[in-house]
């Protein structure tokens, strides 16, 4: 097969470590102890990578994927008893001393409000109305009570947080394509988990560097406050957040001589990371072609095909300034079938684009080849930055 190098340029070049680029980046002041929490991710199959968190009092614990998208669920023990529920650890607050959701009592608040004239106005009594909240994961969603609980990572206590107790899982694939029991989301805004470890001050910097180890035998890490330079080669590179998704701009890609230019402006151009996402997937109008000119048949079941004995050429996303090589070994999926083994591209196209939906979703094949750092701001909470680097050790870098 002939040669063919796909490069895909996401982003102008941004700024090293230690740069300004808009976002503010915050550190330990001279004499003071750097703080921050390592957890370890665990490599599935390289289809999951999950990390621990422990919530409740007692704690409970429960493998969770970590997304930059959506906030914090976990399965409830009254979840509907339907398969994406089956056969995960379920969180069940009546089992903690430290639960409690998340409530609007409008009633309560009047007569907070009013001087207590009536001994009957004292008495009233008015159930708090618990607060629900749906979020869009996968291709479909959750929705449960709104809740607040002790929160633990690697160990530590990071303080109370917010999550979904998740009773309803629409879309959610089944514990046995992806073996975990809930999300632990990242996220920019007024609640950012990141911001609010930072701010309470158990940990130095609102960030978290991330290795996802493409070798199951080797355990990858989050570490919550820092960038574990063992991990990563060369200097990291930040592009600026546009939303509260960690949401970037693909500026082009090409391939045999075709490129792609996006405009500035306009859904087609933005990206975001997929950390528990086994694909990379983008539109049809991107995917098609890619996929083609790699040498993969369009199958029925909207996967393309290749020949288990060939090797496709490498991809080579370029991304502030660095470039990241992408070989067969990292894209081509074997599955097993009735048929036998298939090999499948990893490039697949999403089952519907939902309005203001980034068009390209970066999931695993991407970053088990670059070392990934998410950075928010305790200054402004809708501001953040995503940083690359490669990968140490990693043979993915272009020449």
């Amino acid at each position: 097969m002939r040669f063919l190098a796909c490069v895909l340029v996401l982003g102008a070049v941004g700024c090293c470590l230690g740069q300004s680029n808009g976002a503010s980046q915050t550190g330990a002041q001279d004499g003071e102890i750097a703080r921050s929490i390592s957890v370890p991710i665990s490599n599935h199959k390289n289809g999951t990578h999950a990390i621990q968190l422990k919530i409740g009092t007692p704690p409970q614990e429960f493998n969770v994927l970590i997304d930059t998208v959506g906030p914090t669920w976990l399965t409830a023990y009254n979840c509907t008893p339907t398969e994406p529920c089956s056969g995960r650890k379920k969180f069940n607050g009546i089992n903690s001393a430290s639960y409690g959701s998340e409530q609007k009592d409008e009633m309560a608040v009047f007569f907070r409000r009013i001087y207590c004239q009536r001994s009957v106005l004292c008495k009233v009594q008015r159930k708090p109305q618990v607060l629900t909240s749906k979020a869009i994961f996968h291709s479909g969603n959750v929705t449960g009570p709104l809740s607040r609980d002790v929160h633990q990572l690697g160990g530590v206590d990071i303080g109370q947080h917010s999550f979904i107790n998740a009773e309803t899982l629409n879309g959610v694939p089944s514990y046995q394509e992806y073996p975990f029991d809930g999300i632990l989301g990242l996220r920019l805004g007024p609640h950012s988990l990141l911001r609010e470890m930072a701010r309470t001050g158990v940990i130095t910097k609102p960030s978290v560097g991330l290795y996802f180890s493409s070798d199951e035998n080797v355990t990858g890490e989050a570490l919550f406050g820092g960038a574990n330079e063992n991990h990563y080669q060369g200097s990291l590179s930040f592009l600026d957040a546009e939303s509260d998704r960690f949401q970037f701009r693909i500026t082009r890609y090409d391939y045999d001589g075709m490129d792609r230019i996006f405009p500035r402006e306009g859904d087609e151009s933005t990206a975001i990371l997929a950390p528990f996402d086994p694909f990379i997937r983008a539109p049809w109008n991107e995917i098609h072609p890619l996929n083609e000119w790699l040498g993969g048949m369009f199958k029925r079941n909207g996967r393309y095909e290749f020949h288990c004995s060939s090797t496709p050429a490498d991809v080579i996303f370029t991304i502030a300034s660095k470039q990241f090589v992408l070989r067969a070994e990292d894209y081509i999926m074997k599955v097993n079938t009735s048929d036998g083994i298939k090999c499948y591209s990893a490039f697949v196209t999403p089952k519907g684009y939902r309005r203001g939906d980034p068009s390209w979703q970066l999931g695993l094949p991407f970053l088990r080849r670059a070392y990934t750092v998410l950075e928010a701001s305790l200054q402004n909470p809708a501001r953040g930055r995503v940083g690359f680097a490669h990968v140490r050790g990693d043979g993915g870098i272009a020449a």
